[in-house]
C-alpha cells in the first residue's frame, strides 16, 4: 500500500543534511533537537532505511540519504510552487498579447489564425524558452 510522504519530514531532512547536525537544524526550524530527531526517525521508518550515518555527534548522508536528497529539493520546489499557484488569483491581465495565468505560467499570443482576428495561445511554464518576434502586417 502506497503511503504519502509528509513534506514537513522532507523539509526537516534537508535542513539536517544542509546544517550537518540535529541541533543546528533544530535551531533553524525553531524546533527542539528531540523533535527533529523524531522526524528523521519517522522518515527513516517510512523508507525502511537509515538516511544518516551517526558518528561522534556528526551526521553524514548514507547512500540512501543521498538518493533521497536528489529528489527532496524537487519535492519541496513542486510543493511550494503548487501552493503558490493555488493561492494566487486564477487570472490577471498583462501587457497586450500576454495574459498572466499565475506567476509560474503565461499564456502568450503566438500567431493569428489564417485571416481572422483570432489568435493561437500557448501556455508555457517559466522554464520554457520564450522569445518575442515583432510581426509585420503583410502588404
Amino acid at each position: 500500500m502506497a503511503r504519502d510522504i509528509d513534506i514537513r519530514l522532507i523539509r526537516t531532512f534537508l535542513t539536517v543534511a544542509e546544517s550537518g547536525g540535529m541541533t543546528s537544524a533544530a535551531t533553524s526550524l525553531n524546533l527542539t533537537q528531540g523533535a527533529v530527531s523524531q522526524k528523521i526517525k519517522r522518515l527513516e521508518a517510512l523508507f525502511g532505511a537509515e538516511l544518516f550515518e551517526r558518528k561522534q555527534k556528526k551526521l553524514r548522508l548514507t547512500p540512501e540519504g543521498e538518493r533521497l536528497m536528489a529528489r527532496a529539493y524537487r519535492m519541496i520546489s513542486l510543493n511550494d510552487d503548487t501552493r503558490h499557484l493555488m493561492t494566487q488569483p486564477a487570472f490577471t491581465g498583462g501587457p497586450a498579447g500576454e495574459h498572466l495565468l499565475s506567476p509560474h505560467y503565461r499564456c502568450i499570443e503566438v500567431a493569428p489564425i489564417s485571416v481572422s482576428t483570432q489568435s493561437i495561445y500557448l501556455i508555457v511554464p517559466p522554464q520554457a524558452l520564450v522569445f518575442h518576434h515583432d510581426r509585420t502586417t503583410p502588404t
